[in-house]
């Protein structure tokens, strides 16, 4: 959405893309059993679910008919940016059969780790890039590490609304956590409204250590660990 001439500037386009898409479907066989299928961008045990939001469920008829009336032919072109690893491969090829159901045309660019985040974070990609972005939206902070627009690591092609644009200036103020739940909410609920990331499914993590091993890695971020705060017992 950061060129000006990109058919994604069409919203309907980008609703269609996401009720082209059964999620419950694809998180239960991709994930077997462990993927939870997801229609907000947080999920419900975190900041920034909002309870009775209307989504955007499976609905091929529906895409087909929010294409026509962006005025397009069917089917529409997609190039989908994926990596070449094995899950990412195969949500790709699943992404792909159901989008060309609804009406559209994939073609799966599978890049190598380089390339592929050469391209998320440097000189960007063509149509959409299926990919994940670390950890829960659990904090404000992690709204305005990722999809901010003074992010910690930049999404090459996403742009920015004038909305995200005013929202920034005033989320960095916020001190109280009242006050950065609701906000964290008010931006999601936003950022899904506009049709800017079509949720898919989160993967559970997990960790295995002994018993007199103690630690809170779930709080600790993406790709970090604090070791001062992991400690055993005498």
């Amino acid at each position: 959405t950061t060129d000006p001439d990109s058919k994604w500037q069409d919203k309907r386009l980008r609703e269609a893309l996401e009720y082209a898409l059964d999620r419950e479907a694809m998180a239960a066989t991709l994930g077997q059993g462990f993927y939870v299928a997801s229609s907000q961008i947080a999920p419900g045990t975190e900041w920034g679910y909002i309870p009775g939001l209307p989504t955007r469920d499976y609905n091929p008829e529906r895409a087909r008919q929010l294409i026509q009336e962006a005025g397009y032919t069917i089917p529409v072109p997609v190039t989908l940016l994926i990596q070449s690893v094995p899950a990412s491969i195969d949500a790709g090829e699943a992404i792909k059969g159901y989008l060309d159901e609804a009406g559209f045309n994939v073609t799966l660019d599978i890049a190598d780790p380089g390339r592929f985040f050469g391209s998320v974070f440097g000189f960007g990609w063509d149509d959409c890039v299926q990919m994940f972005y670390g950890m829960d939206v659990t904090y404000l902070m992690t709204y305005i590490s990722w999809f901010s627009s003074t992010p910690k690591s930049n999404l090459a092609s996403f742009a920015r609304t004038d909305y995200q644009l005013a929202f920034d200036k005033e989320a960095v103020k916020i001190v109280s956590v009242e006050e950065q739940i609701a906000a964290t909410e008010d931006i999601m609920k936003h950022l899904y409204e506009e049709a800017r990331f079509t949720p898919l499914w989160w993967a559970p993590a997990a960790t295995v250590h002994a018993d007199y091993v103690h630690h809170n890695i779930y709080r600790h971020g993406f790709i970090r660990v604090d070791w001062e705060n992991v400690w055993m017992d005498k």
